[in-house]
């Protein structure tokens, strides 16, 4: 004969509710917020548990799924900080190399400048044509050497002042202020380039596809390729993906022996059980 299950009562069990079989779960640093109730009801829903037991036995398949998922998480998140840190490196290593070599040529063109001016005119009126706020810049990308003029009409003094601040400033050109030094400049680039780096970085690993097209395009003008760059990162942490791998496999073959006597336990049930699901896991 059989049984009908359709309308268990908690109280024979010594229980105000269903839920009370399950313990509570506090959120894990590191786990997005709010994934977990979405996942957690999401599975619940589609395991559809019937029976206390069965919902034990459901939970228990639900945390192992979650802990495969964070595992691969954190699996990841080792190789994107290894993949960041070249990154931001070799864009670190490019702008330095760049701005050094246009200190290089800037320093010709000034003395060929000054060269010039000589011919007419005394260094005293050489410095009279600078004021003190004014810079010279040099656009990387044009490579135009008329750039290095000093700064002696209104537009270029616009132009020097809209670049007062680092979000004014062009990443493709270099500049150097009157009063500074070439130490000072390369001691005030490099933390510029190091920011500009790790933006890029962040950018290259960004969820919107036309922000991380667009990172793969400067990754390609600095010499490095997305798939060397994962390749590089598997060898260089292949022990921490190694022990990740062998934890994910583990989870794995439990999830495997929780879903088969799972499968077991729902295939054994009476044919009359309706799902107590809502009364368990909204109570």
């Amino acid at each position: 004969m059989t049984r009908d299950l359709a309308h268990l009562d908690p109280r024979r069990f010594g229980l105000s509710s269903f839920a009370d079989l399950l313990l509570e779960r506090r959120p894990v640093i590191g786990e997005d917020p709010g994934t977990f109730a979405q996942f957690h009801a999401g599975l619940t829903h589609s395991l559809a548990p019937m029976t206390p037991y069965e919902c034990v036995l459901a939970e228990n398949l639900i945390s192992i799924e979650w802990e495969l998922v964070q595992r691969r998480r954190v699996r990841d998140a080792t190789l994107n900080q290894h993949i960041r840190q070249i990154i931001a490196n070799a864009y670190v290593k490019k702008a330095m190399d760049d701005f050094k070599e246009w200190l290089k040529e800037r320093r010709a063109v000034i003395a060929a400048l000054k060269e010039a001016h000589e011919d007419d005119e005394d260094d005293a009126g050489w410095e009279a044509d600078n004021d003190e706020d004014s810079h010279t810049t040099f656009d990387n990308a044009s490579n135009n050497e008329d750039t290095y003029a000093p700064l002696d009409d209104d537009a270029d003094a616009d132009a020097a002042e809209d670049c007062d601040t680092d979000e004014d400033c062009n990443e493709d050109e270099f500049y150097i202020f009157e009063d500074e030094t070439a130490d000072e400049a390369l001691d005030r680039n490099e933390a510029e380039f190091i920011a500009a780096g790790q933006d890029l970085a962040a950018r290259a690993m960004s969820r919107d596809p036309e922000t991380q097209h667009q990172a793969y395009q400067k990754l390609a003008e600095i010499g490095l390729d997305p798939i060397d760059l994962m390749d590089h990162a598997f060898l260089a942490k292949s022990d921490a993906v190694e022990q990740h791998e062998r934890q994910i496999e583990g989870f794995e073959r439990r999830r495997r022996d929780v879903k088969r006597d799972y499968d077991a336990l729902q295939t054994s049930r009476p044919i009359e059980a309706r799902s107590v699901n809502a009364e368990i896991f909204d109570a």
